[in-house]
């Protein structure tokens, strides 16, 4: 399951709604109740696990209080083991009931593909850029490992997909061509469970030309995805390319 900066309406309500249980002139500090009745909608399912909490900014401005009072408060869920932080991602409330099944995972496809591929797999280790480094939380030009896949329809590639992962989790290519990345980081102790991504376009650089038989210069669809374990350990940063007339991607908006 991946996470995306996007307005929730409905989760804003929820915290907007923690205003009314909270006293300013109360002797209890405002950002002890606060902290308290995030904690309640937490553990009620109120707000859900893997949720992604808004801005400390916005957060304010739905309780109707500064955003230092909003930061003692996150620091307190933070502490209690009920939220993580991430420079770059936000602050994600910790799932309590982790009974989220392997196929919801979106690893390598976009939603609704309707394509049955073929996977080519080539790893190989590298010094991490600061982009990767930032995403993994190491310093630059640290050795990563860089997972190529190339998919395949109907013996055409289609996409190619690399992710970066940390030296500590090994990988295996034939397990990754036969289950795919996630399978190998979940027998590593290292199964992704929510992460970060922005979709995008650009055009391809020489090197994904070259892995997708293109000759003459093309635009691809782009995924790039910052995935974490449960325990909030970044595990895998990933820059996908699709060939955009492969694949499209239907949103349900309620």
């Amino acid at each position: 399951m991946t996470l995306a900066h996007v307005h929730d309406p409905a989760l804003d309500a929820t915290i907007a709604a923690l205003a009314d249980r909270c006293d300013p002139a109360h002797p209890e500090p405002l950002s002890s109740q606060i902290a308290r009745e995030l904690e309640r909608a937490i553990r009620a399912g109120g707000i859900e696990g893997r949720t992604l909490l808004p801005s400390e900014a916005e957060m304010a401005r739905l309780l109707r209080t500064s955003t230092w009072v909003v930061k003692r408060a996150v620091t307190h869920l933070v502490g209690r083991g009920l939220a993580i932080r991430r420079r770059g991602i936000g602050t994600i409330v910790v799932s309590l009931h982790d009974d989220v099944p392997d196929d919801t995972l979106a690893e390598e496809l976009p939603h609704e593909s309707g394509l049955a591929a073929d996977r080519t797999v080539a790893i190989d280790r590298i010094a991490a850029t600061a982009p990767i480094a930032t995403a993994l939380v190491i310093e630059a030009g640290t050795i990563v490992q860089r997972a190529t896949r190339v998919l395949h329809v109907d013996g055409s590639p289609v996409a190619v997909l690399q992710s970066h992962v940390p030296a500590a989790h090994p990988l295996d290519a034939e397990t990754i061509a036969r289950a795919g990345l996630y399978a190998v980081l979940s027998r590593r102790n290292a199964r992704p469970r929510f992460g970060a991504e922005s979709v995008g376009a650009r055009p391809a650089s020489a090197a994904e030309r070259a892995l997708l038989a293109r000759t003459e210069d093309c635009w691809v669809l782009t995924i790039e995805r910052t995935m974490l374990t449960a325990a909030g350990d970044p595990v895998e940063h990933a820059v996908h390319a699709y060939l955009p007339e492969h694949f499209r991607q239907r949103t349900l908006l309620r």
